[in-house]
């Protein structure tokens, strides 16, 4: 079953703060080209078949050396499966996306019993 927004009111905020990766590997923020964000449910599958995948933008910046990414769109992510969370960084003369170590980075939404 795809999760779906209520009249774009439903959103989630996962913020990464990336100063020890930045520090170990003598690196600025101030300096990155890029930024992606995605989840996917297969952490084999290739990046564009992830079924959520922003770029630095308004779901997708940068404050201090904190990355926030914005969930807004769900319907491409479903109750059931665990989605496994990718975070990149480009810098200039890079050719790929640093991926950032997130260490259990994954995602499950589980239903729920309503109360009410």
């Amino acid at each position: 079953m795809p999760l779906s927004l209520t009249y774009g009111r439903t959103k989630k905020d996962i913020s990464i703060d990336v100063s020890n990766f930045l520090s170990v590997n003598s690196l600025d923020i101030a300096d990155r080209t890029a930024l992606i964000f995605m989840l996917k449910s297969d952490k084999l599958a290739a990046d564009v078949d992830a079924e959520y995948n922003i770029t630095e933008g308004a779901d997708l910046s940068v404050s201090g050396n904190v990355i926030t990414a914005r969930i807004n769109d769900f319907s491409s992510i479903s109750v059931g499966p665990t989605y496994f969370i990718g975070l990149g960084i480009q810098f200039a003369g890079d050719t790929q996306y640093r991926e950032i170590p997130l260490g259990t980075g994954d995602i499950i939404f589980t239903q729920d019993v309503i109360r009410g």
